[in-house]
């Protein structure tokens, strides 16, 4: 397995994998983003999750959830983070929407894509910062962003080292598609937002949510 990062921006972690094929694949209807997440950023750690569950079991991940009837992302991802991490957003220095991570498996007869809607929390530096603590989800734990985005790192949920380190250089949010092949990650492109989006409550607010 190789990587090779093409101008288009479309990284390709399998090169048996073509930039046609992943092209066919992101023209297929893309189902409602019914999930967020969130990463918690405090100095050079961030907030993350081993979870005890399916999906992604026994890997750490970002917070996050189902969206319920009635919520927007945003107010999902306030309730979210206050229930599993006792963590109130509103007093974060910066809560950023920093785009969609979308993806689909490519050896489906009728793929559908899916995705979430990523948020960034900056943290003051004298926010208190608990130790590690065990939750019904999993484990909380604040981990080096560094080990976090270290593309090499096996016990981290696979596309996080890819896209939150481009989250975290880019201010604009973007797309983030990821690509699944028999369970493996297999290229991941990034692009403008979906156009269906541009109304939604994160954008109203120029995609700072905070003051």
């Amino acid at each position: 397995m190789r990587s090779l990062l093409l101008e288009s921006g479309l990284l390709l972690l399998c090169p048996s994998i073509s930039q046609e094929s992943l092209i066919l694949h992101e023209q297929k209807a893309l189902r409602p983003e019914t999930l967020t997440i969130c990463f918690c950023l405090h100095g050079d750690q961030v907030l993350m999750l081993y979870r005890s569950n399916p999906p992604n079991a026994n890997r750490w991940n970002g917070l996050g959830g189902k969206i319920e009837t009635g919520e927007t992302p945003l107010s999902n991802i306030h309730r979210e983070m206050m229930e599993e991490a006792e963590i109130d957003l509103h007093q974060a220095q910066e809560l950023r929407f920093a785009g969609l991570v979308t993806w689909t498996v490519l050896n489906t007869h009728t793929p559908s894509r899916r995705g979430m809607y990523a948020f960034l929390a900056h943290l003051a530096p004298n926010f208190p910062i608990e130790p590690d603590r065990l939750t019904p989800e999993g484990l909380l734990s604040w981990k080096k962003l560094d080990w976090v985005c270290d593309r090499s790192n096996p016990a981290v949920v696979d596309n996080i080292p890819y896209f939150l380190p481009q989250m975290l250089a880019h201010p604009n949010p973007q797309e983030y598609y990821c690509s699944y092949q028999d369970g493996v990650l297999q290229a991941i492109a990034t692009g403008t937002l979906p156009d269906n989006l541009s109304d939604s409550e994160v954008f109203r607010s120029g995609g700072m949510v905070n003051e």
